[in-house]
């Protein structure tokens, strides 16, 4: 019996440390692990946002800091996603022109990737950000580029969920 009474006084201890633990990491704009990342068919709207209005405003100097304090982490597992299979799977419109892509996208650090505002709510201070992860084959005039869209919030400075999809470009 006692040591079933330090077993659980040393479990306490470490659900205690780890909730604080996980809070102040969540705090300091860490990402915690269940960022989802969801997949979009080519060329269709995010649902979430549709009625947003576009606003390509810079993200202040500190909330830029958290976005990417809260990307650095969430990177590994985007890379590990998309793959030449991922990205052909994706492509709804360009498979004629998808046929011979076989190389992996050339994102290669997470600082790599340049991201953007392209829509705010602000009522709940969120942000669209959205960030080229690799340009893909298309026939002239047509420009088609794999993207990921994180939905982060300046609140919290947190990412609330990662979306990759295919559009065509501006």
């Amino acid at each position: 019996m006692r040591y079933f009474s330090i077993f659980l006084l040393v479990l306490s201890l470490y659900l205690m440390v780890r909730s604080v633990v996980h809070e102040g990491a969540q705090s300091a704009g860490h990402v915690p692990r269940e960022v989802p990342i969801w997949t979009l068919p080519e060329m269709d709207e995010i649902p979430q946002t549709r009625n947003w209005p576009p606003d390509h405003t810079p993200l202040t100097l500190e909330e830029n800091d958290a976005f990417q304090r809260c990307w650095e982490p969430l990177y590994p597992r985007v890379a590990e996603k998309v793959t030449p299979g991922f990205v052909w799977e994706l492509s709804r419109f360009g498979k004629d022109s998808m046929e011979y892509y076989a190389r992996p996208p050339a994102v290669y650090r997470a600082e790599y990737v340049t991201w953007e505002p392209v829509a705010r709510e602000t009522e709940q201070k969120r942000v669209l950000m959205s960030a080229v992860l690799e340009r893909l084959p298309a026939p002239y005039p047509i420009r088609r580029e794999l993207r990921a869209f994180c939905l982060f919030s300046t609140e919290s400075q947190s990412i609330e969920w990662v979306l990759l999809t295919i559009q065509l470009s501006h």
